[in-house]
């Protein structure tokens, strides 16, 4: 006779030898190499017009282990079999934010946009102690910002704020700096 530890185990071996072939079969189609090729391309791409996007995806990871299970508690709720729901919901949103940052990445590059590294370098050369300043106080605010949502129950609720707050202040800061620095480069240059 057969029990159920028996039937588990048979399952996980059973899951585990077709993953493999799967792995395996993968390998080998042409096909799919050139799709995951051209995938890292794009998040290559991404990431280098974006380089802050990877906090975006730490918050939601940080909401979906620590804050979910104590939003659906007072509720009487199993955390876990609301996840397994919501689960797949939250992959195909973060699914679309990905495909959406891919397509602006490409066209900021079709633009010739440059890139925040180069910006960087450009601000470090005439406004070093600025861009400083700039990074102190965006990180303080972030983290002010992060605390004061932190305490209300939320630690991944508070990254995203704090992403979603900080972020674009730090673009903005970064564009005008940025701004400036072109036009004293263009008068050492004349």
């Amino acid at each position: 006779m057969i029990n159920t530890k028996e039937i588990v185990t048979l399952g996980f071996a059973a899951f585990f030898v077709l993953l493999i072939l799967l792995i395996v079969f993968a390998s080998n189609n042409k096909k799919l190499k050139n799709l995951a090729k051209q995938n890292n391309q794009d998040q290559k791409l991404v990431n280098k017009q974006y380089p802050f996007l990877f906090i975006f995806y730490i918050s939601i990871c940080l909401f979906l282990i620590v804050d979910f299970p104590r939003l659906v508690q007072p509720y009487g709720l199993n955390g876990l079999n609301i996840l397994i729901i919501v689960l797949p919901f939250i992959a195909v949103f973060l699914w679309r934010v990905n495909k959406i940052f891919i397509k602006k990445a490409k066209q900021m590059e079709i633009a010739g946009h440059d890139h925040r590294d180069e910006k960087i370098k450009l601000i470090k050369r005439f406004y070093p102690r600025t861009l400083g300043i700039s990074y102190a106080i965006g990180g303080g605010l972030a983290g002010l910002f992060g605390i004061s949502y932190s305490e209300l129950g939320g630690v991944g609720i508070a990254f995203l704020l704090a992403f979603l707050v900080v972020t674009p202040v730090d673009y903005w800061f970064t564009e005008k700096l940025y701004e400036k620095a072109k036009l004293k480069e263009q008068a050492l240059t004349k």
